[in-house]
């Protein structure tokens, strides 16, 4: 029984578009995704050629309005009153299809006036059984009337909302992948693409192997949020704290040591000279006063020596 009902589902709904008027190829569809609020990527078992060219096609997304149930009225054996589970919306176009119960279905635009709207079948062709208009009675519920009377007590209905298709194209991830922009979906609904065939500059066709593809939006759709670098890395020199400011300002200071050694001229490093030779001979006269105290001690002062005149003969260099 369940799949008789898919399968009226499904010629209902392919009806209303018809099939494609050639096809070249036929392309399996593996998954259909909604990748963001306005956004259905459809990933194929093979590469799609849709890169070079203006993608069209027959091509249509509905957002599934769950009927949560469908009552006679006796009084009216024409008659059905269908309880919404959520409102209809002005300026919005919707398909109202019959799975069990009985035959019919019915495209209906609503404008600005929701609640009140009489709309008539205009396609109905007579001596059918078939839904001959539809009465929004309140913003969740509306009266169908059909042709003939209404015979059983079980019956089942899916009410689509048509959403606009912006554009088609080729995907920036793979080649496989159909990218449909769409109005903005929303979250944690039912959809129905209807995927009948897409062409690329009305030349090369392609068609589908199901035609209708039942996806569900997530609860939360993901925000793409851009990798920044950490604060510490990423600085300008406003931003600078204060310790590496007076770091860059001692760096500078240290550069300009030499320099200004230079300007003082020779008169400072002869003073330097002759107090580094004075130091020296107080520290030898120091030397022969020193106690005995072993070899440590004299090495240590023949070090201290040597090291002095080390400096003593650089200075004299830096003079010459």
């Amino acid at each position: 029984m369940k799949l008789l009902r898919t399968c009226v589902s499904l010629a209902v709904l392919l009806s209303m578009i018809g099939a494609p008027a050639f096809a070249s190829e036929v392309v399996t569809v593996e998954s259909v995704e909604a990748t963001a609020e306005d956004t259905v990527m459809v990933m194929t078992a093979t590469d799609l050629a849709l890169a070079d060219g203006e993608v069209t096609g027959d091509v249509k997304l509905f957002q599934d309005v769950n009927v949560v149930s469908a009552t006679t009225d006796a009084e009216d054996a024409t008659k059905l009153t269908l309880a919404l589970g959520s409102d209809l919306e002005a300026n919005t176009t919707y398909n109202l299809l019959s799975v069990f119960g009985v035959d019919g279905g019915i495209d209906f635009s609503l404008w600005d006036e929701v609640v009140g709207a009489e709309l008539a079948n205009t396609t109905l062709q007579s001596g059918e059984q078939g839904i001959q208009k539809v009465v929004v009675t309140t913003a969740n519920s509306m009266d169908v009337y059909f042709v003939s009377a209404v015979e059983g007590d079980e019956f089942e209905f899916r009410l689509l909302q048509e959403l606009e298709i912006m554009s088609m194209g080729a995907s920036d991830m793979d080649a496989n992948m159909l990218q449909i922009t769409t109005e903005p979906m929303a979250t944690a609904r039912s959809f129905i693409l209807m995927l009948i065939s897409v062409s690329v500059n009305a030349e090369e066709v392609y068609s589908f192997d199901a035609g209708v593809y039942d996806f569900v939006t997530p609860n939360v759709f993901e925000t793409v949020v851009e990798e920044t670098m950490a604060p510490d890395i990423m600085m300008d020199e406003t931003d600078a704290p204060d310790t590496m400011i007076e770091d860059m300002l001692i760096t500078e200071d240290l550069n300009a040591a030499p320099e200004a050694m230079t300007e003082e001229g020779t008169d400072t490093l002869d003073e330097t000279a002759v107090t580094e030779e004075q130091d020296v001979e107080v520290v030898a006269q120091n030397a022969e006063a020193t106690p005995e105290t072993g070899a440590p001690t004299t090495v240590l002062l023949i070090l201290t020596m040597i090291i002095l005149g080390f400096f003593i003969f650089r200075k004299r260099l830096l003079q010459s």
